[in-house]
C-alpha cells in the first residue's frame, strides 16, 4: 500500500447534501458591554464545499471520475457551489428548487478558535426530489455509488434508491445520518461514526457488545460489510463475521470537520478500484489522518500519502 494507486478509471457517482461551509476569520481582544460575548473585528472570509460536494472533491483529488447529484436552493450561495465545483472540474447536475434555500454553514473563527456557527437551511422536504428514476443511465455507466446523506432532504427516499442501484447490479456506500435502520436496507457498505452508530443501536457495555450489535446490524439490514470510524480510536470493518481494525495515525488532530466524507470517498474510490474491503480501510485511515491535521472541510491528495 505504499505506491500511488492510479484511480483515474474509476468513476464514481455521489448522490446526497451538498453544503456550502462559509469562514469568517477575525480577531477578539474585548468583551461587548452589550453582552457577554467577544466582538471579532472582521479580517477576512473563505468558502469551502461541504457535505456530498465535499464527498465529490475528495475523490476527485483522488484522481476518480466523479459524477454529483443533488439539489439546492435557486440562490446566490448555489452559484458560489457551482463555482467552487467548476474551478474543480466537477460538473454538477443539481435540481435547483425555487422555494428553498441551499443549506450553507457559517462558522465564526477568532485566534484559531471556532466561536459561533450558524446554520442556513431549509426543511427536508423541500429538496425532496419525488423520484430518482431520470438518474438510472447514470448508475449503470457507474463503478460505484456512494450515498451521502446528510438528512437535508435529497435522499429523502434512500429505501428507494437503494433499490434502483441495486437493481442495476451496482455497489451502494452509504455514509448515514439517520436512525431509522430500515432506510439503508440493502446498502453494500454503511460508513456511520461511532456516535451515529450508538444512535442506530443503542449503548453498548462493553467492546464485545459493540461488535456483538455490529454484527447484528449487517444481519438486520442485509449489508455486505460496515465500516465504523472511531475518532482518535481509528475504525472498525466488520465483515463476513470478522473483525478488521485500523489505529489511527495520526499525530494531531487539529480539525475533523469533514473527516467522514474523506473516509467514504477514500474507502469508495479504493472499492472501485476492486480492492478488499481490508485495504480500502487501510487507504482510508491514511486519508483521515491526514485531513484531520488540516483545519475545516479538507481534500488529501495522493502525494500526502505517500510515506
Amino acid at each position: 500500500m505504499t505506491n500511488e494507486i492510479d484511480f483515474s478509471s474509476t468513476k464514481v457517482l455521489v448522490f446526497g447534501d451538498v453544503m456550502l461551509d462559509e469562514y469568517w476569520y477575525g480577531e477578539s481582544h474585548r468583551i461587548s458591554p452589550e453582552a457577554p460575548v467577544p466582538v471579532i473585528n472582521m479580517k477576512s472570509k473563505e468558502f469551502r464545499l461541504g457535505g456530498a460536494a465535499n464527498v465529490a472533491l475528495n475523490l476527485k483529488s483522488l484522481g476518480s471520475q466523479v459524477n454529483l447529484i443533488s439539489s439546492v436552493g435557486d440562490d446566490q450561495d448555489s452559484i458560489v457551489i457551482e463555482n467552487l465545483l467548476g474551478e474543480a472540474n466537477i460538473m454538477p447536475i443539481f435540481n435547483k428548487v425555487n422555494d428553498a434555500i441551499s443549506t450553507k454553514k457559517l462558522r465564526l473563527i477568532s485566534n484559531s478558535q471556532q466561536l459561533m456557527r450558524v446554520d442556513f437551511e431549509s426543511k427536508p422536504e423541500a429538496h425532496n426530489p419525488g423520484n430518482y428514476n431520470s438518474y438510472e443511465d447514470l448508475i449503470t455507466k457507474a463503478d460505484i455509488i456512494v450515498v451521502s446523506d446528510y438528512a437535508k432532504g435529497f435522499i429523502y427516499d434512500p429505501q428507494a434508491l437503494i433499490k434502483i442501484i441495486k437493481k442495476a447490479n451496482k455497489r451502494v456506500i452509504v455514509d448515514p445520518k439517520r436512525y431509522d435502520l430500515s432506510s439503508y436496507f440493502g446498502a453494500s457498505v454503511l460508513t456511520p461514526n461511532v456516535l451515529e452508530f450508538k444512535k442506530m443501536t443503542g449503548e453498548f457495555k462493553d467492546q464485545d457488545d459493540f461488535n456483538k450489535k455490529a454484527f447484528k446490524l449487517i444481519d438486520d439490514i442485509n449489508l455486505d460489510a460496515l465500516l465504523i470510524t472511531r475518532g482518535s480510536e481509528g475504525m472498525t470493518l466488520y465483515k463476513n463475521k470478522e473483525i478488521f481494525h485500523e489505529s489511527t495515525t495520526s499525530k494531531e488532530v487539529y480539525d475533523v470537520t469533514g473527516a467522514g466524507d474523506t473516509v467514504v470517498a477514500a474507502f469508495s474510490a479504493c472499492l472501485a478500484m476492486g480492492m478488499s474491503h481490508e485495504d480500502s480501510m487501510n487507504f482510508a485511515s491514511k486519508c483521515a489522518s491526514i485531513v484531520v491535521s488540516k483545519f475545516g472541510t479538507s481534500t488529501v491528495s495522493q502525494d500526502e500519502i505517500k510515506p
